[in-house]
């Protein structure tokens, strides 16, 4: 029986070693978007991205998050949240706006807060808060309106009669007379637990913080198939990275690629 030559065994496995090869060439978006991030308490992910820190593709579009002396901010609309806490199960969250002591907003001019119907929205217990600047709020010595007891308190808020401030739902019924005294309105989001809101809360209010709830594709089945979810901004779709390549919605054959506490093992 005539031996085979070096050359030739070569030969023959060479197939079988570029195979092997090629499975252990781990995608490089996989491995982008496997690196865990934190900002302050926070661990982020998708939908979120940090600026900076993680390539656009690991989250979602209008989803990035500016980390700022370690807390993390999402710009909607050109106004600043801080958030506060993140449910990735529910997809909701919490934020808080960042306000002044003088209870002034000094990034807003002339506009309100709105959301974008297409990527998040208030949960059911947020109220809209007119909050009406530099108001001549009542007349020497008496209320004749009623808007005294609408006055909001601020640590850093002049005091004079221009100067003042009130807090005003939409459904008040001095909401008129506050228009017709005030020279700026501003509506912004609070949450209220319940009806019998008296307005020396309104501060507490505005600094509690409010809850939302956001609207981006699911990321749990491309997860549990050992994926890191992203999206794909030329196509403008999303996808599931995977260590072989991107995937539409999860990774092929789970029993080839399996990752748990951040390490990949391959079957031979």
């Amino acid at each position: 029986m005539t031996k085979s030559s070096p050359s030739f065994l070569l030969l023959l496995a060479l197939p079988i070693l570029l195979a092997r090869l090629s499975l252990c060439a781990v995608d490089p978006q996989f491995e982008a978007c496997r690196v865990p991030t934190t900002c302050g308490h926070l661990n982020i992910s998708y939908p979120f991205y940090i600026r900076g820190q993680q390539p656009p593709f690991c989250g979602f579009p209008g989803f990035d998050i500016s980390c700022l002396q370690g807390q993390p901010v999402l710009n909607v609309s050109n106004a600043p949240y801080i958030i506060r806490g993140i449910d990735y199960k529910s997809q909701s969250l919490r934020v808080l706006l960042n306000w002044t002591e003088s209870c002034e907003f000094p990034w807003l001019i002339d506009q309100n807060l709105t959301l974008p119907g297409n990527q998040f929205e208030l949960k059911p217990d947020v109220r809209t808060l007119f909050l009406f600047y530099n108001c001549n709020a009542s007349s020497e010595g008496a209320d004749t309106d009623g808007l005294s007891r609408h006055r909001v308190n601020c640590s850093g808020l002049a005091t004079s009669r221009n100067a003042t401030l009130l807090g005003l739902y939409g459904d008040d019924p001095v909401m008129g007379n506050a228009s017709r005294r005030c020279k700026l309105v501003v509506e912004v989001p609070v949450e209220v637990k319940s009806e019998n809101v008296n307005n020396s809360t309104l501060e507490a209010l505005i600094g509690g913080g409010f809850g939302m709830k956001w609207i981006a594709s699911n990321c749990s089945i491309c997860e549990d198939s050992g994926g890191r979810c992203g999206f794909d901004y030329t196509d403008y779709h999303f996808e599931c990275f995977c260590p072989d390549r991107p995937h539409a919605r999860h990774c092929v054959d789970p029993g080839t690629y399996y990752l748990r506490n951040e390490s990949v093992s391959l079957s031979a």
